[in-house]
């Protein structure tokens, strides 16, 4: 059962929109950023969510039996954190903050406000809400989840993909198609998730975030290794196109 929001609820509600929203008009002219310590703290921030997501799942299997109705869906939920790792930090991050530095007095403000104060804000909320639909499916590996643990579990995904890409554009990136593809197969998945058990859902899920990763790491090889391999390589290449990651 929900509960109904009140005082607190409203006045904390307000003092987040009142402070995303002036972010967006106040004077930044005088501000100055580090590059490199403004992506590693964001980072850390997104590892601390990812670690979350990591405790949901010990939560979830905690009172019991150590078997295949909790194995099996530990190690998929444990796979997806380790694709969403895979997906930030192989070489959106790098890009992102290689990026970061080529602009600078309040082009480079903005920039950092928006891909890294606005953009990551999905993808945190994303592993957020990820974390609570993995820990209730490890309840109820053999039954259909309600419709609230469905949602978390895809969209919270859904969330941090769109955050995802977002982030990317921001930072000079051309849309990552692959991963909008992934946001409507998770869409899919929440439409069927009233008819098949909580462990197909879930295997489903991290289906589609693998074969993610395959075909970004085939399909993508040159581009990545490219950013991987240079101090200063973004997603742009040295002459005047852009490639994917």
């Amino acid at each position: 059962m929900v509960s109904e929001w009140g005082p607190l609820e409203a006045w904390w509600a307000g003092a987040l929109l009142l402070e995303y929203g002036w972010m967006l008009v106040m004077n930044v002219s005088g501000w100055r950023i580090s590059p490199n310590h403004f992506s590693e703290r964001h980072g850390l921030i997104f590892i601390i969510a990812l670690g979350e997501a990591v405790i949901s799942i010990g939560i979830g299997a905690s009172g019991l039996d150590i078997d295949s109705k909790v194995v099996v869906p530990s190690v998929l939920g444990l796979g997806i954190i380790v694709a969403m790792w895979w997906t930030y930090f192989d070489v959106t991050a790098l890009a992102a903050e290689r990026y970061l530095r080529t602009v600078s007095g309040v082009h480079q403000t903005r920039l950092a406000q928006h891909a890294y104060s606005y953009a990551h804000l999905p993808m945190i909320i994303g592993a957020i809400f990820f974390s609570l639909g993995v820990k209730k499916t490890l309840a109820h590996t053999d039954e259909v989840l309600s419709m609230i643990p469905a949602v978390a579990l895809c969209g919270g995904l859904i969330l941090y993909l769109f955050g995802q890409v977002a982030f990317r554009a921001r930072c000079g990136g051309s849309v990552a198609w692959p991963r909008l593809v992934a946001v409507v197969a998770l869409g899919g998945l929440i439409g069927v998730s009233g008819e098949i058990e909580a462990l197909t859902l879930l295997s489903a899920v991290s289906l589609v975030f693998g074969l993610l990763v395959a075909y970004e790491t085939v399909v993508e090889r040159s581009s990545r290794l490219r950013i991987r391999s240079s101090e200063t390589a973004t997603w742009a290449k040295p002459a005047t196109a852009t490639v994917e990651e």
